[in-house]
């Protein structure tokens, strides 16, 4: 069995590639890893630039195990989402493991862009108080005085 102790040093995207299979996850694909990246859950390689044209960038070892570490917890949680408490975990107890960066991205991942508290919280219950839901007797402006107290000026 293929573990994280077996990870030695900095590897290419086809290398985290090959560890997944290695490890036995093998629906682990090159897109699936920059999906990842995007939300936060694997950090942005490091550039690899030469006189010209350029290498493969580079994941550090950290990474590497970050990765086998979520492939394990991913079966454990239901929503891709929950996924995300891993790197911010490993962002707050150590230190260096996973940059500020990635952890920004994974809370953001996490909790979302403020979608919830606009659902449940204040704003939304403004929105939907809108123009178009007032009834007419609670939204309608005031009526002259002659309509509210006759012609005659009582009641």
């Amino acid at each position: 069995m293929y573990t994280w102790e077996s990870i030695s040093g900095p590897g290419t995207i086809d290398d985290l590639v090959a560890d997944a299979h290695a490890a036995g996850y093998p629906d682990m694909t090159v897109r699936r890893i920059h999906d990842w990246i995007a939300k936060g859950l694997l950090d942005q390689p490091r550039l690899r630039t030469r006189r010209r044209g350029s290498d493969k960038a580079e994941h550090s070892a950290d990474q590497r195990r970050l990765l086998l570490l979520l492939l394990d917890k991913r079966q454990q949680v239901a929503h891709l989402n929950a996924l995300a408490q891993v790197p911010l975990t490993l962002w707050l107890w150590w230190d260096g493991y996973v940059p500020t960066r990635q952890a920004q991205r994974a809370w953001v991942t996490w909790v979302g862009r403020g979608r919830r508290w606009d659902r449940s919280g204040i704003r939304w219950r403004r929105r939907r108080r809108g123009p178009g839901s007032c009834s007419r007797r609670r939204c309608s402006p005031p009526a002259a005085s002659s309509a509210r107290w006759g012609r005659r000026g009582h009641r």
